[in-house]
């Protein structure tokens, strides 16, 4: 299957309004992102005299994809002078906008590696940042949400006495000691500066079906430098792997930028990165199937994966019985038509195009509830859903989890739960179309989600 008949039909949706590109639009997208940029992106060009400038710009803004693009573009002159001025002043204003936003997020960076270097705690540099330095090597290329970096689990406290004295302060609506006990970082809000710094000890949460292994991280983390300060980050293996994990953990509603930053990831150590040590920790991690599918999609946006490493991490994601007999000259079609399910294949694909925005998740256990089942079963989900851990009901209602006024607001919940879904109930029930599209999408990606892990 081409690019071409992969980007058909796929209706784009934004997060604020409704975002519909073109399949031609999606296409010259991707083929401009490329490195070096094709030929092709002119061709396709020529024949998108209708294009929707905003619109494509927009998408772009959705993916994070914007700064990349303009400079991809900007680049080549034929190109540039083929974009309607409108549009290029649009472009370069974006990308402008950005690269001053990135200035701010690395001056604060530099702040706090100097405090962590003073105060001798080792912290790892976490995506956006790392990327836009070193991999990308232009730190208006890669925009950033907040800042991310990972400190072992005993040195989280110290950590967050830094940044109450840089002005952060905590800023999750769940209660502080929960984050702790179940979750895997923390996050801090500068208010003046409207800048967040998530505070890690792990990469995921607990409950997670990947058996990660953080020591690993740190046994074998690098450094760099960065404004005169050294500061460390992940391996090369690992950091492709962590990239793969953040993919999976969002049912790969990520959007595009993911794989356009594994694609620049392969590009900065295709001679560096060792093959058969990513294959090993993938199995260990239980990633193969997760690691094949993003390296999949990679190559088909960006044509960068060597056959050969496709290949190889192929017979590691379609290692099963059914399948045993497949030989090392397996290709990337194989793999595919071999173990994934075309449905899946194609979740996977319109979770990244819509940034996961078609299916507006309904709770998995919501529809389990609806589906079916035996009314035992029933009870008991609906128990579970009701009847939350104090610690968890503590969270959600902004209380201590000593409280005794925390069981005072389980008929709370009991309310706000009959308050969240009558309407979806009324909706399906009179079978409203886009509610039961929100319900077959859920199913979809829960299907995904599920495969991964299988």
């Amino acid at each position: 299957m081409n690019l071409t008949q992969q980007c058909d039909n796929h209706e784009c949706a934004g997060s604020r309004r409704k975002l519909t590109l073109s399949a031609a639009a999606i296409r010259w997208l991707l083929h401009a992102l490329r490195e070096p940029i094709e030929k092709e992106a002119a061709h396709l060009l020529s024949h998108c005299s209708d294009m929707d400038w905003e619109e494509l710009i927009d998408y772009a803004d959705k993916h994070g994809l914007t700064p990349l693009l303009y400079f991809q573009v900007h680049s080549n002159a034929g190109l540039w002078a083929a974009i309607p001025p409108a549009a290029q002043a649009q472009f370069e204003q974006r990308y402008l906008l950005n690269a001053q936003r990135n200035l701010q997020i690395f001056s604060q960076l530099v702040k706090l590696a100097k405090k962590l270097k003073q105060a001798g705690i080792p912290a790892i540099v976490l995506k956006g940042v790392y990327l836009a330095q070193v991999v990308y090597q232009d730190r208006a290329l890669r925009p950033m949400v907040d800042i991310d970096i990972l400190v072992e689990r005993n040195e989280v406290a110290q950590v967050e006495n830094i940044l109450q004295g840089l002005g952060y302060r905590f800023s999750d609506w769940k209660h502080r000691d929960w984050c702790l006990k179940n979750h895997y970082h923390l996050p801090y809000t500068h208010a003046e500066l409207d800048l967040n710094i998530e505070l890690h000890w792990d990469i995921q949460r607990p409950q997670r079906p990947y058996p990660v292994d953080v020591g690993e991280l740190w046994s074998q983390a690098q450094s760099f430098r960065m404004a005169g300060v050294e500061i460390l980050c992940l391996s090369h293996e690992h950091l492709l792997l962590y990239h793969c994990l953040h993919i999976a953990k969002h049912g790969f509603g990520v959007g595009i930028r993911p794989f356009c930053d594994l694609a620049a990831i392969l590009r900065c150590y295709h001679d560096q990165i060792n093959w058969h040590k990513v294959q090993c920790i993938a199995e260990r991690w239980r990633m193969t199937k997760t690691v094949g599918l993003s390296l999949y999609f990679t190559d088909e946006f960006f044509g960068c994966v060597a056959a050969p490493v496709m290949e190889a991490l192929a017979l590691s994601v379609i290692r099963s019985p059914v399948n045993a007999t497949v030989n090392a000259s397996v290709s990337t079609e194989t793999f595919v038509n071999a173990e994934v399910n075309a449905e899946v294949l194609e979740t996977a694909r319109k979770q990244i195009l819509t940034i996961g925005s078609t299916s507006e998740r309904l709770s998995s256990e919501f529809m389990q509830l609806w589906e079916g089942g035996q009314e035992s079963n029933k009870t008991s989900r609906l128990l579970r859903r009701v009847l939350l851990p104090p610690d968890l009901m503590a969270s959600i209602y902004h209380l201590s989890p000593h409280s005794w006024r925390l069981y005072l607001y389980y008929p709370v919940r009991v309310f706000d739960l009959f308050i969240r879904y009558p309407r979806i109930i009324r909706q399906l029930m009179r079978h409203d179309v886009a509610t039961q599209v929100w319900a077959q999408e859920t199913n979809k990606v829960d299907a995904l989600r599920e495969w991964l892990v299988m």
